[in-house]
């Protein structure tokens, strides 16, 4: 399965660091959804289903946790905190290929 396979939705508040992460995924070519804060992602599961969620405020962490758990998608869905950009790429690849649960 290629990375054009896969939705990433990136849960970032900060303008600068969301423009990085979803850049540097972009160019992995994933494709790749941002939201500004949890409540806005968990909207979007409405449309789409992500293979990943990353994000990095503890609250929203929480949010969508307690979301995902309470309402089961249809597959799983990887929560990733708080993403390293120098390695994020690696990370993702790894736990898309071989993670089957993240809650």
């Amino acid at each position: 399965m290629s990375n054009t396979d896969k939705l990433i939705f990136v849960v970032e508040p900060s303008d600068e660091t969301a423009r990085e992460v979803v850049e540097a995924l972009s160019r992995a070519g994933y494709e790749v959804k941002r939201f500004k804060e949890a409540q806005e992602a968990i909207d979007g599961t409405h449309d789409d289903l992500p293979d990943l969620i990353t994000f990095s405020a503890a609250p929203d962490g929480c949010k969508l946790t307690k979301y995902l758990q309470a309402n089961p998608p249809a597959k799983k869905i990887i929560l990733l905190p708080r993403p390293e950009l120098l390695d994020l790429h690696t990370l993702i690849q790894n736990n898309l290929a071989t993670t089957t649960a993240s809650l």
